[in-house]
């Protein structure tokens, strides 16, 4: 079987790997996983990963946290360009140039007043 066509679950991916989703296996998870806009046919890459949780960036730039028990619904096809987290386009560490880091854009909510945690709620 080619790699571009092997499939597994959401929760089986590292960080810096960028996927294709194939399926929301779990019928009552799907209208959740559209609010994280996080749908069928999307791309999207890990950025973090802990025991509990994957740091998840969507192809519109979202980045959201996804329970592991949740992304063990969710049915991935690894893309063949993926890039670790700390590398930018060039192969330089840090973000891309005037691309300000995910930590960074948080901060900037925060001092904005935005309250970011109703986006996982």
């Amino acid at each position: 079987m080619r790699p571009e066509t092997t499939t597994s679950t959401l929760a089986a991916r590292e960080p810096g790997e960028e996927f294709l989703v194939r399926r929301i296996l779990a019928t009552t998870l799907r209208e959740y996983f559209r609010e994280l806009n996080l749908e069928e046919g999307e791309r999207a890459r890990v950025e973090g990963a802990s025991a509990a949780y994957l740091r998840v960036r969507t192809s519109r730039e979202r980045v959201v946290l996804i329970d592991r028990d949740y992304a063990r619904s969710v049915e991935v096809a690894p893309l063949a360009h993926t890039t670790s987290p700390q590398s930018s386009p060039d192969g330089s560490s840090g973000p891309a140039p005037g691309r300000k880091s995910w930590i960074g854009r948080l901060r900037d909510a925060v001092s904005d007043g935005y309250n970011w945690v109703e986006q996982f709620n």
